[in-house]
């Protein structure tokens, strides 16, 4: 009877309310174990103890609890069930069921998981919570949401540090704020910073544009992306690409380096930019580009076709895409200059009239059928009719497509090239039809010089203004009033004296390379001197013969690669050896 009394008691002691048990685990520290009901056996040869109501588990930082528990003593493996949780130095983890090591303190918690940190909250269908590392293995679809503002983090699996705040996700993440979306293969997000590190066919969404590349950072706050590779921002207007570039979505602006290329179609054309490096606004459409530079505009008929180049080559430019405007300007002293060329293309794309323009400063304008260029600072111009240099320029171009008309004025001390004649004056005005020169003027204190063909001598006329108009070979040029003139003569091959003459006009007729005739209007006065009798040095006031500063395709395109579409359709006229004024023969023309 008393053996069976001391039974009865300790069956009562085993199955009191709020039992405890409390083992030594030398790695991990003690751990604690309390329950409403905790009754002791065996399940084969393995010692287990059944945990109901209440269930609670201490061990160090960690605390577990659940409505039941099942505790194997041997491989030191508690398995929770019923609205089990663990909470670990500010985590929170819930879940149906978890299967807790003593050994390690890992739990893995299976039945939809949530994780809570105080900032961010995780759900997983299934998950593996390191206690001592403060992380969790996620099996998905995983979803994080950042409590502050909403974000939506979600992917295939993952793992989330909540010591450091940092989740790194794998297979189609996903991250979703209020105004864009950014997904890829693969990222990294720290909650703390608001900031995703993600990696493989990275693409960032908003309501007016797409940011692709291979590898990129996102900042949230800043509402800043920073990406490498194969980058490319695409909106409804254009298309830009590089090796990596910086994006800012509040201010739509872009920083572009490395091989950056802008393409910005349109109805009647389309402008493409290539540089170094590109600060591209999205919302005026407006680029500040730098380092080797091209804009490139190909203007199209209505049936599509390329009728047109516009190019311009520079080390940095700024262009306007909505203002239709762009501006280049001379990097240095050491560098070239800006260069702008325009061509006219045939059918086969071949260029029928070419204008190319260098100067330390080019500004070009469209509106409409009227495009405008500004030059200023050391300008050289050249085209297979006619070529200048002068200190400033402007070349306006209208009319529709094959009715071309191009004015040009240059200021400045210009120096005007139409095939062999020289003229200068203090302003000078070019009209060109079609890319054949019409007519010229040049004012005040107008001059004209040509070298004879034969013998290099310089004829000369000068006048306050000059009148020059063209039929094909023939040119006419007025000057007046107050016309002067020297005309070398000749005979046959030999020089035959020069005449000297003055007048209120004089008309100057060129037929080719051939002056025709010098013919005197009204108040004429001169002088004609034999060849022995000609006076040393015999030349006008002013006469400043300069065949050398005549600007030539070559030249002007040496320092800068064009595509071979700009290339002139034929090389310009070779200019004359320079002759001295008081040289030999004369000109082989009427006498």
């Amino acid at each position: 009877m008393r053996r069976l009394l001391l039974l009865l008691a300790v069956c009562a002691l085993a199955a009191a309310p709020a039992a405890r048990a409390q083992t030594a685990d030398t790695a991990r520290g003690t751990v604690t174990v309390s329950a409403d009901l905790l009754e002791s056996g065996t399940e084969g040869a393995e010692r287990v103890q059944r945990l109901t109501g209440t269930v609670v588990v201490l061990q160090g930082s960690t605390r577990l609890t659940a409505e039941r528990a099942t505790r194997y003593l041997d491989r030191r493996e508690i398995v929770f069930g019923g609205n089990v949780r663990i909470v670990e130095s500010g985590d929170t983890l819930d879940a149906p069921a978890v299967t807790y090591s003593t050994a390690s303190k890992v739990g893995t918690a299976t039945g939809g998981v949530r994780l809570g940190d105080g900032e961010v909250v995780v759900r997983a269908p299934s998950a593996r919570y390191y206690g001592d590392g403060r992380r969790a293995d996620l099996d998905g679809p995983v979803r994080l949401v950042q409590l502050e503002d909403g974000a939506l983090l979600t992917a295939e699996r993952g793992t989330y540090f909540t010591d450091t705040k940092r989740a790194d996700f794998e297979g189609a993440v996903r991250l979703v704020d209020s105004t864009s979306v950014l997904t890829s293969r693969r990222g990294t997000y720290f909650t703390e910073g608001k900031r995703a590190a993600f990696e493989g066919d990275v693409r960032l969404v908003d309501s007016t544009s797409v940011l692709t590349a291979d590898r990129g950072e996102y900042f949230r706050d800043e509402e800043r992306a920073v990406f490498d590779g194969n980058v490319r921002l695409e909106d409804s207007t254009s298309v830009l690409t590089a090796e990596r570039g910086v994006y800012l979505r509040g201010d739509e602006r872009a920083d572009f380096t490395g091989a950056v290329h802008l393409d910005r179609p349109s109805d009647d054309g389309a402008d493409a930019l290539d540089a170094d490096t590109l600060t591209y606004f999205r919302a005026d459409e407006r680029s500040l580009a730098r380092g080797r530079v091209r804009l490139a505009r190909a203007e199209k008929d209505s049936a599509g076709a390329v009728v047109g180049l516009a190019l311009l080559v520079a080390d940095r430019a700024e262009n306007d895409g909505r203002a239709r405007t762009s501006r280049a300007d001379r990097a240095g002293p050491d560098r070239p200059q800006p260069l702008f060329v325009r061509a006219a293309l045939d059918s086969t794309g071949a260029p029928t009239d070419t204008l190319p323009i260098a100067a330390d400063r080019l500004v070009l304008a469209r509106e409409d059928s009227t495009s405008t260029l500004a030059a200023r600072g050391a300008v050289a111009l050249w085209s297979p009719g006619y070529a200048a240099v002068s200190d400033s320029a402007s070349v306006v171009r209208t009319g529709a497509r094959g009715e071309e008309r191009d004015d040009a004025r240059l200021f400045g001390a210009p120096v005007g090239f139409v095939d062999r004649a020289q003229v200068t004056a203090d302003t000078l005005r070019l009209i060109a039809l079609g890319g054949e020169v019409d007519s010229l003027y040049a004012f005040p204190d107008a001059f004209v010089a040509e070298a004879d063909t034969a013998t290099g001598r310089i004829q000369q006329a000068k006048g306050r203004q000059l009148v020059g108009g063209f039929d094909g070979r023939v040119r006419r040029f007025t000057l007046g009033p107050n016309a002067e003139a020297i005309r070398w003569l000749s005979r046959g091959d030999a020089p035959d004296g020069a005449i000297r003459a003055t007048a209120d006009r004089l008309l100057l007729v060129t037929d080719g390379d051939t002056l025709r005739r010098i013919e005197a209007l009204d108040g004429v006065e001169g002088t004609q001197y034999a060849e022995n009798l000609v006076p040393a040095g015999l030349a006008l006031p002013g006469l400043a013969w300069q065949p050398e500063r005549r600007p030539s395709w070559a030249a002007l395109t040496a320092a800068r690669a064009l595509p071979p579409l700009a290339a002139p359709a034929a090389p310009p006229p070779a200019p004359s050896a320079p002759g001295s004024a008081t040289g030999p023969p004369a000109s082989r023309g009427d006498r």
